[in-house]
């Protein structure tokens, strides 16, 4: 097991995406923290699940990361819990699809702020522990749509992932001198209740311009996280890992 004795703190971790990388930490041996506002009811079925299948601690901490000061009392709830974090995965966000010349101020704000400013309030919460330790993995939630403008999401939504990665390229820099390991994936469209929620038409769509010609799976985009939460990527920082079935290729 990659990450005996580990804890991993997940946003988003109650969703589909969330859950499926939460399992597959729990499955390496990581206690989990499972962060969410919405999926509470999911995540504390997530919990019970991880304990009978992989016979680890979860718990749900209901917060909303776009609130610095929720944020701060979630990482030190985690912290007093385990007294350890290990591993960060920024994986909350929201879609939209509204277009730059329509899209109103209010509805700009709260996806950057969900999207990109959530991930700088979790960062920075996690930071100070993991300087201590003298370790420690943050993995971002990218996108495609950051490379290519979108295809059917808005452009709020590429502005907001766009700076999910150049905020990578800093942190990686700022905290590679203590030995804190800072990488994003960059999924494409994946089997997720996000995509199911687009009529098919949207969809395919989407498919049309993956070479591979289907969308990626959950547990696709886990196993490319727990590589870069292991310790198998302890040379690697500052990288944007595409997870797209070759629509984009840089």
């Amino acid at each position: 097991m990659r990450f005996e004795g580990q804890v991993a703190i997940v946003t988003g971790g109650a969703g589909g995406l969330g859950s499926g990388i939460c399992s597959a930490f729990a499955r390496e041996g990581a206690n989990v923290a499972i962060v969410d506002n919405n999926n509470i009811q999911n995540g504390l079925a997530l919990t019970k699940e991880i304990k009978t299948k992989y016979g680890r601690e979860a718990v749900v901490v209901k917060t909303d990361v776009s609130n610095s000061v929720e944020v701060k009392e979630m990482v030190e709830a985690v912290y007093n819990r385990w007294h350890k974090i290990d591993i960060l995965v920024n994986n909350a966000g929201i879609s939209s699809v509204s277009k730059i010349e329509n899209i109103s101020e209010k509805e700009w704000e709260h996806v950057i702020k969900v999207n990109l400013t959530s991930q700088f309030f979790c960062a920075q919460s996690v930071i100070p522990y993991m300087k201590r330790q003298g370790y420690g993995k943050i993995i971002n939630m990218g996108s495609l749509n950051a490379k290519n403008g979108g295809i059917i999401t808005g452009g709020v939504y590429a502005t907001s992932k766009g700076g999910v990665h150049s905020f990578t390229f800093a942190l990686a820099k700022e905290l590679a001198p203590y030995s804190i390991n800072v990488n994003a994936v960059a999924p494409g469209p994946i089997d997720t209740d996000m995509i199911k929620a687009y009529d098919a038409e949207r969809v395919q769509k989407m498919v049309d311009h993956i070479p591979l010609k289907r969308l990626g799976h959950i547990s696709e985009v886990a196993k490319t996280v727990v590589f870069l939460a292991s310790g198998d990527s302890d040379y690697i920082t500052g990288e944007i890992i595409d997870i797209n079935g070759g629509a984009f290729t840089d």
